[in-house]
């Protein structure tokens, strides 16, 4: 169940980039909304997501966005715990966002303690 529109947040796949840099914390750091959430539904192409953590600009408790189909975009699975950053209102790719892996993980814990 989605929860009622006050209490959520929209996004927009990334779009694709070539000119990915390597990491870093400092460019996690920088982005101006960034928090871990996890996938708890997905109904025609809509992910709805509940907000586990706030690193950087959002306050909101849910998340939706469309599910990727892309290569740059982010194909969500429910059940999934995710890391993801944003820019005007548009998840950032390039390895920034995606599923939490251990790598990813401990960028985002030294971009924000």
């Amino acid at each position: 169940m989605i929860a009622s529109a006050e209490h959520i947040q929209s996004f927009q796949q990334p779009t694709s980039s070539t000119d990915c840099e390597p990491l870093s914390a400092a460019e996690v750091r920088a982005a101006p909304v960034a928090f871990a959430a996890t996938a708890n539904h997905i109904e025609h192409d809509t992910v709805a997501l509940k907000v586990t953590s706030r690193y950087a600009g959002i306050t909101a408790e849910h998340v939706q966005v469309p599910q990727g189909n892309g290569a740059a975009e982010i194909r969500f699975r429910t059940g999934k715990h995710y890391l993801l950053a944003a820019e005007d209102e548009r998840i950032l790719g390039c390895g920034i966002s995606g599923e939490a892996t251990e790598e990813q993980r401990a960028l985002y814990i030294q971009a924000f303690g």
